[in-house]
């Protein structure tokens, strides 16, 4: 009894440990991935949207006439075009995530060239935005972007270690299972992963659009972001759907694999009372 209890401790625990491990080299490859990352957002439209925001973005503390503030919206919008917004975002990740990684160079953000951009379209920007612009945005200027860093280095060896842990957590079982059902003990981990991952798949489609007025009307703006955050969904969306499905077919199409093996054995090994061969021939005769 307490060796099937331990088995079925040993077989949530490999469950989450797989998961998790997984979930640890998605975020990894895709979320922290500077590449990956400004791929899918110029994929799901985020600078196309940002860009179309940004002159109500400008704007917004003017203090200017409703016509003034047409004109300069009309000049920003042909200056801050998708293009340059993209550009912006794969500096900005690329410095924010190197950093992340390495520690090294501190990361900023650079506008500097917003109000040439600005100008360049007939914009009189002023000597206040020329002086907001001019210095990059020093992102850690204080130090306290060196805890993620930091916490980034503790991140990639738990994600590591959780491959070693899980081989080490099957082993374990393999010798814990009782003989003839080690390896249905063993599909049972790759089947509920799979599953598991299957509905994070299916959750991860369904859930924008079930809960996207309520996601869209959650944001709190002086202007409409609702196409902003479909973008960001879609993103995340591509960043994530197709690795979960991946992950949750492989585990799946494993834990088939085990099945069949151990229909084709009867069990993966056969209890010592089972008939041999040799001894069913024996009695025949």
């Amino acid at each position: 009894m307490a060796r099937r209890l331990l088995s079925h401790l040993l077989i949530s625990l490999a469950v989450f440990v797989l998961t998790a491990t997984f979930f640890m080299w998605t975020i990894d490859a895709r979320v922290l991935e500077p590449v990956a990352l400004s791929g899918e957002l110029r994929k799901a439209g985020v600078s196309k949207e940002l860009a179309s925001l940004m002159p109500q973005i400008v704007t917004a503390d003017e203090e200017a006439s409703e016509i003034e503030k047409l004109d300069m919206t009309q000049k920003i919008s042909q200056a801050v075009t998708a293009d340059y917004v993209e550009k912006k975002i794969m500096a900005i990740t690329e410095s924010v995530l190197t950093f992340v990684r390495t520690g090294e160079p501190q990361p900023v953000i650079d506008l500097s060239d917003f109000p040439d951009q600005l100008i360049a379209d007939g914009v009189d920007v002023g000597s206040d935005i020329n002086d907001k612009f001019s210095e990059p945005i020093k992102l850690n200027e204080n130090g306290d972007l060196d805890k993620i860093h930091e916490g980034y280095q503790v991140f990639n060896m738990v994600k590591v270690a959780g491959i070693f842990l899980f081989a080490l957590i099957m082993l374990i079982e393999w010798f814990v299972a009782e003989r003839g059902k080690k390896l249905r003990r063993l599909s049972r981990v790759f089947l509920y992963a799979g599953i598991s991952y299957l509905l994070y798949w299916v959750a991860l489609i369904v859930a924008p659009m079930v809960f996207g007025d309520k996601l869209r009307s959650s944001v709190q703006a002086e202007y409409d972001a609702s196409g902003l955050v479909d973008a960001v969904v879609k993103a995340v969306q591509g960043m994530f759907s197709l690795y979960f499905l991946v992950f949750a077919v492989t585990c799946l199409g494993i834990a088939t694999i085990l099945y069949i093996i151990r229909h084709y054995k009867h069990g993966d090994v056969l209890p010592s009372s089972a008939p041999t061969l040799k001894k069913v021939n024996k009695k025949a005769k």
